[in-house]
């Protein structure tokens, strides 16, 4: 899905046209519409993982029927038909903002960035033509990601070279994790995923996409790992002078006033 296609997005007509129709059904047998959809973009990461998840995969699946397997399989297909209509868009992010109440949403201090203020913040934070024009690897880090807006938005200022993209994107929520590994590999986006909170800072879970070996990133962060040490062995850096210690012998550290 690296390809840009040009088509305008059409509003569906119908539920079976359109992957919240799907799912909005499926949730009519469940506890919400907010659990459906986590479980469901559980199954598409999942499936896009190139069969490195399959345990999550099969404990995200427990508990649906083979018709609701189907019709999320249906709801996948539907998604990236969306997504491929709608370049670098946050589809599941907007949607996920509006199953979810505002109430809810504070509880858990979820405040997703609107589309617009990633996109100015993409274009002030990179220099997209120096970029390009050096063609080296951009490392960039998020570490409260939420569906990965950002980085979308980063992706289409650099966009068609997202290949220099480095991207560590972290969260305490596993359904942002699983939306933004979803955005992040359908868009070509080499990326690291890390499930914890940034703050802590704490990492309970590490996924990375197809992309992020498809470069090389693991081999090349090696790599600079080696050189560095070798670049230490050849010029140590210099020790600190340790400070005279103290003389804690009373008599000569006393002080007699006549």
């Amino acid at each position: 899905m690296t390809k840009r296609l040009t088509p305008a997005h059409a509003t569906a007509t119908s539920p079976d046209q359109d992957f919240r129709g799907i799912l909005k059904r499926i949730a009519q047998t469940r506890s919400s519409a907010t659990v459906v959809f986590a479980d469901f973009c559980r199954v598409v990461a999942c499936c896009i993982a190139m069969q490195t998840r399959e345990k999550e995969y099969h404990q995200a699946i427990k508990g649906y029927h083979k018709n609701d397997l189907d019709q999320l399989a249906k709801a996948m297909g539907l998604l990236i038909s969306e997504m491929e209509n709608r370049p670098f868009e946050d589809v599941l992010g907007q949607y996920y903002t509006q199953i979810n109440s505002n109430a809810t949403a504070q509880a858990r201090g979820e405040y997703f960035t609107p589309p617009a203020v990633s996109s100015m913040m993409a274009r002030m934070n990179l220099d997209a033509e120096k970029i390009k024009a050096q063609g080296q690897p951009v490392t960039i880090s998020d570490p409260c990601c939420g569906s990965g807006g950002i980085i979308l938005a980063c992706a289409q200022t650099l966009a068609p070279h997202v290949d220099l993209m480095r991207v560590t994107l972290q969260d305490i929520a596993p359904t942002s994790c699983d939306m933004a590994y979803i955005n992040t590999t359908l868009w070509g986006i080499p990326a690291e995923i890390l499930l914890g909170d940034a703050l802590a800072p704490e990492t309970r879970h590490r996924w990375t996409n197809i992309h992020w070996h498809r470069v090389g990133e693991e081999e090349r962060r090696k790599s600079l790992k080696l050189l560095g040490f070798i670049r230490e062995l050849e010029d140590p850096p210099t020790p600190k002078p340790r400070p005279p210690p103290a003389n804690t012998n009373p008599i000569k550290n006393s002080c007699v006033v006549v």
